[in-house]
């Protein structure tokens, strides 16, 4: 049973991240690309992620130089609730300014 159980748990956060992860690239481009025009939007688009994966690989230097109890916190049900949270937050953010940029845009 215990087995069965922290396996379900595991494949719920797999996929719950999977999801995340799918949702967050159109979060982000979308409003670039409504604002800006295509080319210029995925240029922008470009550029946040370079920065975001530079951002991500300091802080990850940063976290290898902590406590080893700081650095190993326990991983809890909730936090994946919180990031999913979250996830959907910023694509409905993305979505509401999609449509607003999208409608101020003069063709």
């Amino acid at each position: 049973k215990f087995i069965n159980f922290c396996l379900t748990f595991y494949l719920q956060t797999i996929f719950t991240i999977i999801f995340i992860a799918g949702l967050l690239p159109p979060a982000f481009m979308f409003p670039f690309t409504f604002k800006l025009g295509a080319e210029k939007g995925r240029f922008a688009y470009y550029i946040g992620f370079i920065l975001l994966f530079a951002l991500l690989g300091s802080l990850q230097s940063v976290i290898k130089n902590l406590p080893l109890g700081l650095a190993h916190f326990p991983f809890r049900s909730y936090y994946i609730l919180i990031l999913l949270f979250i996830g959907l937050l910023l694509y409905m953010i993305s979505w509401i300014l999609s449509i607003k940029f999208y409608q101020n845009r003069e063709f």
